[in-house]
């Protein structure tokens, strides 16, 4: 006898496709079990972002709100950072804050990822939560250890500003969150005329948040080349980056052409060669050639017309200066000023202090 009879049977007991029928329910079963019955619990560490949310909400969302099933903790707000809204510029931005916060779930891993109340938890998905104080609901930014908070500085360049403007910027000047804590301060400013605008070179100590190895700030990637938004409760920024991290400077030497214009004869005598001007026990600048003519001025006619004199008193300086600048991502700055054609240079020697327009850099 065959193992299979005439009757479909196997040894002549057991129908073939009855047997069949049976190992697919099994195997239903077993595949139910394990995704419905034996999912394992686990903790995750999630960061949220919610985006554009008005006073109140930001402020309602604290560390140690929870989320219950029955008596069991199923979420735990561990941290809540929130800032200004860095998307627009306008009044109502004013109103409105991106907010961080940071939360223990405790989810269902199956075999196709990680489930919160039967909702997958990935980057890039939304995520609710009804704690037993507000509802949060916002966008998942990480998963895991991926994300987290650490001190970096940086130098901003903030141009053509109106000179009323600058002066309202100063050292020790911070932007706050929502929750009263410092996220920013400006720990160094320094200024160049041009003309009526001013150019500035800040050095911020902030708080920049960790996202796959890539640093935010207010979700405004930290890289050189990149704009930066600062708000302090004095005065709003908008600058360019030029360094961020730890702001190690290299050493180069130009040989610069700068003229001071219009200034008393003492001030031109006073400018001696070979006069030299330090930063701690470090030579940034020194005099090496002097040229001294009649200071040109303006004036205007009866008729209006304009033509160029000699002031009686006054001197135009021309001097060679060898400069010791510092560079910040290849770009050279003087006392953090950028250097270059154009630019007005803050110098002293001695007792004399003046400003160069920058003429010529080699």
């Amino acid at each position: 006898m065959g193992l299979i009879d005439d009757k479909g049977k196997l040894f002549g007991k057991v129908n073939v496709i009855d047997l069949s029928v049976v190992l697919v329910i099994l195997l239903l079963l077993v595949v139910g079990l394990k995704f419905f019955v034996f999912q394992e619990e686990k903790t995750a560490l999630v960061e949220i972002l919610m985006e554009k949310q008005p006073l109140r909400v930001a402020q309602s969302i604290l560390p140690g709100d929870v989320e219950m099933d029955g008596d069991k903790v199923i979420a735990e707000v561990l941290s809540v950072d929130a800032s200004p809204s860095s998307y627009r510029d306008d009044r109502a931005a004013q109103f409105e804050y991106d907010v961080f916060i940071l939360v223990r779930l405790t989810v269902k891993e199956k075999g196709d990822g990680l489930f919160f109340k039967g909702t997958p938890v990935k980057t890039a998905k939304d995520i609710e939560l009804q704690t037993n104080k507000t509802n949060i609901n916002g966008r998942i930014l990480s998963l895991g250890n991926t994300s987290s908070t650490q001190s970096t500085d940086l130098l901003l360049r903030v141009d053509n500003l109106p000179a009323a403007l600058a002066a309202q910027v100063t050292q020790g000047l911070v932007e706050q969150d929502v929750l009263g804590k410092s996220v920013a301060e400006i720990r160094s400013v320094s200024s160049t005329p041009r003309g009526n605008l001013v150019d500035l070179a800040l050095k911020i100590h902030l708080d920049a948040r960790s996202r796959d190895g890539v640093l935010y700030f207010k979700n405004q990637e930290l890289k050189a080349g990149n704009t930066l938004r600062l708000r302090t409760g004095a005065i709003n920024l908008m600058g360019t980056i030029v360094q961020f991290g730890s702001i190690s400077a290299q050493h180069q030497t130009f040989t610069v052409n700068v003229k001071v214009a219009n200034v008393a004869p003492w001030v031109a005598d006073a400018l001696a060669e070979g006069s030299k001007e330090f930063s701690g026990d470090v030579m940034v600048a020194e005099i090496q050639q002097k040229e001294v003519r009649p200071a040109e001025v303006i004036t205007y006619a009866q008729d209006g017309s304009i033509f160029k004199k000699e002031h009686p008193v006054n001197k135009d300086v021309f001097l060679t200066l060898k400069v010791n600048a510092v560079l910040y991502a290849s770009e050279p700055f003087y006392k953090d000023a950028a250097l270059q054609v154009g630019n007005q240079l803050p110098l002293t020697f001695g007792d004399v202090s003046i400003w160069g327009d920058v003429m010529q850099i080699a």
